[in-house]
């Protein structure tokens, strides 16, 4: 090579491994993520999927263990999202509401498992179950953090959805277009 062509071109490789070394050891970095088991979701090293925080749930929601909020209201309009999967067909959406602080997990009832499915935050489509991770507040005013998504089920439905704390375990029943 030439000497005009050789030193420009040397510096360039190095300041290109050196851009790439320094990004891949930065502390945001990420390394692979272990296979999640079949039926559940994969829990997110952050807590990216939160769409907003409250300082109280609504009047309307039932908060169970002190970590979860749903709505109370059990009979639930779905509509018919079309498909071939049988546990995810009908659809209803609502929020869910966790604690900041509070892991929690969100599945539908094991005998339904293949019927009917959750979909909040760190699920990546309907699932049997999620784990929800300990998020952070995002201010100490609004503890409450919300995720969008909703109950799935292959036909209109009675769908028990079991919300397990770190105190306790409870069964609300939602109704998708067919009541309890």
């Amino acid at each position: 090579m030439a000497d005009g062509v050789a030193g420009p071109l040397i510096r360039c490789l190095v300041a290109g491994v050196v851009v790439v070394g320094v990004a891949a050891c930065t502390p945001g970095s990420r390394s692979a993520a272990p296979a999640p088991s079949v039926g559940a979701s994969p829990v997110p090293e952050d807590c990216a999927r939160v769409i907003d925080a409250v300082a109280a749930p609504p009047d309307d929601y039932l908060v169970i263990g002190g970590d979860v909020a749903l709505p109370e209201e059990q009979l639930r309009e779905a509509s018919d999202q079309g498909g071939d999967d049988p546990s995810a067909r009908w659809f209803t959406k609502f929020g869910l509401l966790v604690r900041a602080g509070a892991a929690v997990e969100v599945a539908v009832a094991p005998q339904w498992a293949g019927r009917a499915a959750v979909d909040w935050g760190p699920a990546d489509g309907p699932v049997a179950r999620i784990r929800v991770p300990a998020c952070p507040a995002r201010d100490p005013g609004r503890p409450w953090l919300v995720y969008a998504g909703g109950v799935w089920s292959g036909r209109p439905a009675c769908v028990p959805v079991v919300v397990t704390t770190a105190s306790t375990e409870a069964t609300v029943r939602y109704g998708l277009s067919q009541p309890c």
